[in-house]
């Protein structure tokens, strides 16, 4: 049975049933998907998201359903915004994602001054992950600024 896919763009071949079309989609998916995980800003994102998942597993009950959620909500729109901006074909979609990371990164600098003053994060760990986070903010505007520059 044929799909009409008609030739591989790969190898030239013909395609066949529905497995080799499934094999040769599968393939380019994958390929597609990994990309964004070799860019370094996204990498050390991720990093900065799991760091605070731990951080806030031991925020008061009672802010699981408000900070913890906000936190954990902007940290990893930082990556998913990455991903899905070098996920798009022009520069310029690029840049129109990594600069709402960008806006994540600023809303998530304030959540976590929050959470310091109210006693949920300490001064070290502050410290820590404000430091982390200034240096994916760093690296997104200088991401952003060679994307609209091409």
């Amino acid at each position: 049975m044929s799909y009409g896919l008609g030739e591989d763009a790969v190898s030239g071949s013909v395609t066949g049933g529905f497995d080799d079309t499934f094999r040769w989609l599968t393939g380019q998916i994958v390929r597609v998907m990994a990309d964004f995980t070799k860019y370094r800003v996204w990498q050390c994102a991720h990093a900065l998201v799991l760091d605070l998942y731990r951080s806030t597993s031991s925020f008061p009950r009672e802010e699981q359903y408000d900070l913890v959620r906000q936190i954990r909500r902007s940290a990893s729109s930082i990556p998913t915004n990455l991903a899905e901006g070098i996920g798009k074909r022009g520069d310029k979609e690029k840049a129109r994602f990594a600069n709402i990371a960008i806006g994540s990164a600023y809303e998530l600098e304030y959540q976590l001054l929050l959470a310091r003053d109210l006693g949920y994060l300490n001064t070290p760990d502050h410290s820590t992950l404000i430091s982390a986070l200034f240096a994916v903010r760093k690296m997104l505007h200088a991401f952003h600024r060679r994307l609209r520059a091409d």
